[in-house]
């Protein structure tokens, strides 16, 4: 079975890169494999057939890019797969789908089993829990499937998004009329650039800021009157929110506000029966510096997932086809040795 799981999850993977309608394509793939399935806008998700709502939930959580295909369809080239989105959550995905179907029909299992494939869209926010029967799922445990090389994340950042303005006055450019606001945001972008936190956690990489956008003027010999930016924080958990914020108000002059999707940092103690699991089937654990749905979910949560991270929304982003198989393989261990860890060692759960 496992030989076929692999080949399907390829054959997904390499369908949900090369089409502009990846929503469409999953469910319809989880369909043909028999998994009664659920939808809510783009984000698919589905229940173990055996489902007992007395019984502790486990979510198989994975993200799909949307926009990947409408950027350039994948192609495969010396067993890798091409393509944005494919290193960046669509091999976690097929590989947690893949696990999800080993399990799907099994009837002894002392655990329910959901599989979710949310949509990424950067205009869309955090994706949220699935809705079923009319109430938001509320799993005890999640799976959270990014690539970290298939090492178990038992720590990673938060994650702020703040969107800043930058006044000045619109004159004419060629009389140097005005009060031009990109120098205006110049000064804050630098300060942005070059300002380090003074306290930092033993485990975790020190905060981190980063302009990734800006925008500005809309004509010529006009002296633009506004600058916007973006700025990313990734931050750990030596700094709250508010002191954050209270720290770059008080260094800088632009209109700050800042966006409600936001992933805290997330820690999953060594003793938990899942990274147990992993560290019996010869797993290592790593901190990860970014932030993923770990940070939202609101439960004890294991970030783990095939493709190399450093090769994440780059332009060049690919993952080997044997990843996938090795994924598939270890999420179904880890999955069957957990099970093991929850039935003699409940009180390590929490």
């Amino acid at each position: 079975m496992a030989d076929i799981l692999y080949e399907d999850a390829l054959q997904l993977l390499q369908a949900i890169g090369s089409n502009t309608a990846p929503a469409d394509v999953i469910m319809a793939f989880m369909n043909d494999c028999g998994l009664s399935t659920h939808r809510q806008g783009n984000n698919i998700w589905c229940l173990n057939r055996a489902c007992d709502t007395t019984k502790p939930t486990i979510l198989l959580y994975a993200h799909y890019n949307a926009l990947a295909a409408e950027t350039e369809a994948c192609r495969l080239m010396n067993g890798e797969l091409w393509g944005q989105g494919l290193n960046y959550g669509g091999g976690s995905l097929v590989a947690l789908m893949a696990a999800f179907r080993y399990y799907y029909h099994k009837r002894d299992l002392p655990y329910n089993l959901c599989f979710c494939a949310a949509e990424e869209r950067e205009s869309h926010g955090v994706p949220r829990l699935p809705v079923i029967q009319g109430q938001t799922l509320k799993p005890d445990f999640a799976i959270v499937g990014e690539p970290t090389d298939m090492q178990m994340a038992i720590a990673e950042m938060g994650h702020l998004v703040l969107d800043c303005v930058a006044n000045g006055k619109a004159g004419h450019a060629g009389r140097s009329e005005g009060d031009n606001a990109i120098y205006h945001a110049l000064r804050d972008i630098n300060w942005f650039a070059t300002y380090e936190f003074n306290k930092c956690a033993a485990f975790m990489p020190p905060i981190r800021m980063a302009v990734l956008q800006v925008n500005a003027g809309g004509a010529n010999d006009t002296t633009p009157a506004e600058c916007s930016f973006t700025v990313d924080v990734y931050y750990n958990t030596c700094y709250s929110i508010d002191e954050i914020l209270a720290t770059i108000v008080l260094n800088t002059r632009c209109g700050i506000s800042l966006r409600e999707d936001i992933s805290r940092p997330a820690e999953l103690s060594r003793v938990h029966p899942f990274v147990q699991a992993g560290l019996s089937i010869g797993l290592e654990t790593c901190v990860s510096p970014t932030s993923s749905a770990c940070g939202w979910l609101q439960v004890p949560a294991l970030k783990i997932g095939p493709g190399d991270p450093a090769c994440t929304r780059c332009a060049d982003e690919r993952i080997a086809v044997l990843e996938i198989r090795r994924a598939i393989n270890i999420y179904i261990k880890l999955l069957e040795r957990s099970l093991s860890n929850l039935i003699n060692k409940p009180e390590r759960a929490a």
